[in-house]
């Protein structure tokens, strides 16, 4: 219960112990008038009786008397009237049957009116006639009592509804403080380090308020100087100075990175572009002019082939390259034109179109990326071709006829397996440090062919991504794992990847969260991994995915994190619960430096967010203790365990 509603209700019930006290006491202070009112109406009845009757000198004539009885009885006032005589007989006796009070009972009960009686003797000079006793009516007193009680009541309950009105409003702004502090305290929880915009007035809360801006501000700055850090190490050790693309290195991490990346790549191509005779071109014109004319080609280069699917590096010299990822033939050829097109026409421009001529060779292949040597020696080899053409040429290499068939065979086998439900789980168990202890198991699936001999992931992916089946893959494969964990109950946590094409599908997204929604207990024993690059294709959307998997009680996580231009700030909006580094970071983290330094950063960047970073591929126990060293969370490889078959 909220601090307000706690304040409320308590202001509330003393309101009312207070104001229900206020109504007791007018009530009985009520009562007892009116019952002093009653015996005094009784006894200036009597009197008057009796004064009216010593007139008389004699109380033997029973008719006189009734007469004189007779109007004060029926104006309803009194219960009984009685004229007795001195020796006890009683002459005159009016009386009105038991009448009741019109009240509810538990009022007559909580605040009973007695009826008074009161007498006075009757005299005639010094002897003694009689004596008058007459009995109070307490019908309408209890109706005054009522009525009086009903009035006070409503008006009571009006200014306890005006109170508490005021107390709820004076209480709303003195608590706004509290509930901005409340936001900003769950958006820390959530590593999200806001301050409060509020200053209270009251001292207390002015001082809460201070030092938790100031806490959240120490934390922000410290993780925009290393975020600032980490891109500064990332720029100096991956980036080109000069035309502000990827080098030669970080165009092989980034390439390495795409290449792991198999479930969200469905067809991919590298370009290079040389610019010949270039050397020459520096020694004539010098080199300040050679530099800005490799700006501007960078420059070109960037605006004709730019887009989040494409990746353009300075390869050395006035040699380029790029990358476009899911991209179609008819798409690529279009893509080369308008860099073709563009060139030209800058070296046109330039005045260099008869000193400067480039070539253009591109390798094209469906499905995953290939390994980064096959890449290289095939996009070489249309260089060659584009040479054989002639100046400002191009060459794409043709698409295999094989291929295309090879295609249908892998849709038509990827759902032949759906359909059976013929896939493996195999898991790969990731250890923590420094403890070295598992922290989770990652989740991989694999195609079950008619001989039972399993296909590992990185075959068929590309094709189940080329053939819209990957989302169907992805929910059958989270199906089968939810089942085993139903009928094996435990605390282990694993780790599934979920590929960019599922989520952008509305049904499959539907699909796999509503196999969630079926078992709740065992959400909160599930990551689900997405890579960097497919979380980047649309990153609203991987929000929103990542938003829908923590109210299920789930949780979302990064991987083969490549550390892009815009990375930490993926980070930042999407809040992982871990990210696992691409396999390049591995390979060069033991003999390179720079890659060391560029590691820590990151795990200086992402720490006030509690976010660990884990490293894959690590294959050299000698490794391990140098990634505890830089921070790392954990690491996952065949230096920790091997594949092993779950289901």
């Amino acid at each position: 219960m909220t601090l307000f509603k706690q304040l409320t209700i308590g202001v509330s019930i003393l309101f009312f112990v207070l104001l229900a006290g206020v109504e007791a006491i007018y009530l009985a202070n009520a009562r007892a008038q009116l019952q002093e009112q009653l015996g005094s109406q009784a006894q200036d009845a009597a009197t008057s009786l009796s004064l009216r009757m010593a007139t008389l000198g004699r109380l033997d004539d029973k008719a006189m008397i009734e007469t004189i009885v007779n109007p004060v009885f029926d104006r309803g006032y009194f219960q009984e009237l009685r004229v007795v005589s001195v020796d006890g007989q009683v002459l005159v006796r009016k009386a009105l049957p038991a009448k009741e009070a019109g009240v509810p009972e538990w009022f007559a009960a909580l605040f009973p009116i007695h009826a008074p009686s009161a007498q006075s003797l009757v005299s005639s000079g010094w002897s003694q006639l009689g004596r008058v006793v007459v009995t109070s009516q307490p019908y309408f007193a209890y109706q005054q009592l009522w009525q009086t009680g009903m009035q006070t009541l409503a008006w009571l309950v009006f200014g306890y509804l005006a109170a508490i009105g005021a107390g709820a409003a004076f209480l709303a702004m003195m608590l706004r403080p509290l509930r901005e502090i409340e936001r900003v305290a769950v958006q820390i929880g959530q590593r999200n380090f806001t301050t409060v915009a509020i200053v209270p007035k009251t001292r207390e809360l002015a001082s809460v308020v201070g030092a938790m801006n100031d806490m959240s501000g120490r934390i922000s700055k410290a993780m925009d100087e290393d975020a600032a850090l980490a891109e500064k190490l990332r720029r100096e050790a991956y980036v080109d100075p000069l035309t502000a693309l990827y080098n030669r290195r970080g165009f092989e991490r980034q390439l390495q990175a795409l290449i792991q990346s198999t479930g969200d790549v469905q067809a991919s191509a590298l370009a290079l572009v040389e610019i010949r005779d270039f050397g020459d071109f520096n020694a004539k014109a010098g080199y300040r002019r050679g530099d800005e004319v490799i700006a501007l080609v960078a420059a070109a280069l960037v605006d004709a082939c730019g887009g989040r699917s494409t990746l353009c590096a300075r390869m050395g010299g006035a040699g380029f390259a790029f990358v476009a990822v899911n991209v179609d033939q008819a798409g690529l050829e279009d893509m080369v034109l308008r860099v073709c097109s563009r060139l030209e026409r800058l070296l046109a421009d330039q005045g260099l179109g008869a000193e400067l001529h480039f070539h253009c060779g591109v390798t094209h292949r469906q499905g995953a990326l290939r390994e980064l040597s096959e890449l290289l020696a095939s996009a070489d080899h249309a260089v060659e071709v584009a040479r054989g053409k002639g100046e400002n040429e191009f060459a794409i290499e043709a698409f295999d006829k094989s291929a295309s068939e090879g295609s249908q065979a892998w849709r038509a086998l990827i759902q032949e397996c759906i359909d059976s439900g013929a896939i493996a789980l195999y898991t790969q168990e990731v250890f923590g440090l420094p403890e070295r202890k598992g922290v989770h198991r990652e989740v991989t699936v694999r195609l079950v062919q008619g001989d039972g001999e399993p296909i590992a992931a990185a075959q068929f992916l590309p094709m189940a991504v080329r053939h819209g089946m990957v989302g169907r893959l992805d929910c059958l494969m989270v199906d089968k794992l939810l089942g085993h964990l139903e009928k094996n109950p435990g605390q282990e946590a694993y780790a599934v990847n979920v590929a960019a094409r599922t989520i952008a599908a509305p049904e499959d997204m539907r699909r796999l969260l509503a196999l969630l929604d079926a078992r709740k207990a065992l959400a909160a024993r599930l990551t689900f991994e997405m890579t960097e690059f497919g979380a980047l294709e649309d990153l609203e959307l991987t929000r929103r995915f990542g938003e829908e998997l923590r109210k299920r009680g789930a949780r979302f996580a990064l991987d083969n994190f490549s550390m892009r231009q815009d990375s930490l700030m993926l980070v930042h909006a999407l809040r992982p619960q871990y990210i696992k580094l691409s396999m390049g970071y591995s390979r060069e983290i033991e003999d390179n430096q720079d890659c060391r330094f560029l590691v820590t950063s990151i795990v200086r960047s992402t720490a006030p967010l509690g976010i660990g970073i884990f490293a894959q591929a690590v294959e050299s126990e000698g490794l391990i203790p140098l990634l505890g060293e830089l921070g790392l969370a954990g690491y996952q490889g065949y230096a920790a365990a091997r594949p092993t078959r779950l289901l």
